[in-house]
């Protein structure tokens, strides 16, 4: 049985405010694995199934990486416009544009950042990775309460990197780094609010952002390969902003799995948009 957790109130309401999101979920194929947690921003209202279930991380560890760097912005150990010239050696496969581009570009911190979060660059990533330090991410995750997670080696795994070392999340630890960040406690007001603009200029918006009611905006970071596919998020409507993150292994196509990721999506939407969703 999946670990479910609620923090609703009790009450009449509390009986059906995650009921559309729990009937979703029911609709997980057999032998798919789905952790859900979801928080309605400036309350303690909750509600996670599988919460600390940890998953292959994939990109979603992306989130820690950022939040290292506008920390280190704000101690001005490093600054946005500091710029990285890159190299061959640097560029490695999987998502991303700069493994297709000429070595010797050269790009401030600030917009490496950018393809890091908006369209998960693998290479940007690396090497953003190397400007802050792992001992930095590791403070992170501890700060921020993502204590189940951990970034064991780069993406893609380049030569010299820790041989069986793991990239891990959950989606409870995934949820408070997107919390700590809406709610200014990853870094300064000002480096949030930076945060929070990469994560809204997402370009990946075929998971829990492809069926989403008008009026409700999304920022996020979703992560996947082989049969990973994640999602997390901030979804922002009329009523308020709920953040959602969900994570899934073992569906028989991807298709299927951002498909179902954004049903989620559009049920969690329902809790901002004025229009509750329900199956």
């Amino acid at each position: 049985m999946p670990e479910t957790e609620s923090n609703a109130p009790s009450g009449a309401g509390a009986v059906t405010r995650w009921a559309a999101l729990e009937q979703r979920l029911a609709t997980a194929p057999e032998g798919a694995q789905v952790a859900l947690s979801v928080r309605l921003v400036g309350t303690d209202e909750g509600f996670a199934v599988n919460g600390d279930l940890p998953f292959p991380s994939a990109s979603t560890i992306k989130v820690a990486i950022l939040i290292a760097l506008a920390r280190a912005f704000d101690r001005a150990q490093l600054r946005p416009d500091d710029v990285v010239t890159l190299a061959r050696s640097d560029m490695v496969g999987g998502s991303g544009v700069l493994n297709w581009l000429s070595d010797g570009l050269r790009l401030p911190l600030r917009d490496l950042a950018w393809l890091m979060i908006a369209i998960s660059d693998n290479t940007a990533s690396n090497i953003l990775i190397d400007q802050v330090g792992r001992e930095a991410i590791a403070e992170v995750l501890a700060d921020t309460g993502a204590c189940n997670s951990q970034l064991g080696r780069h993406f893609m795994a380049p030569k010299g990197d820790q041989p069986g070392a793991k990239n891990e999340i959950t989606a409870n630890d995934f949820l408070a780094l997107l919390l700590a960040i809406v709610e200014d406690r990853a870094a300064s007001p000002r480096q949030c609010e930076w945060m929070r603009s990469l994560l809204a200029d997402q370009q990946v918006l075929d998971r829990l952002a492809r069926a989403l009611p008008d009026g409700v905006s999304f920022a996020g970071k979703s992560g996947w390969y082989d049969d990973i596919c994640h999602d997390g998020g901030l979804l922002t409507g009329p009523k308020g902003t709920v953040g959602i993150v969900v994570l899934t292994r073992g569906f028989a196509s991807m298709l299927d799995a951002k498909a179902f990721i954004g049903d989620l999506g559009r049920a969690a939407a329902g809790l901002v948009s004025g229009t509750h969703s329900r199956a």
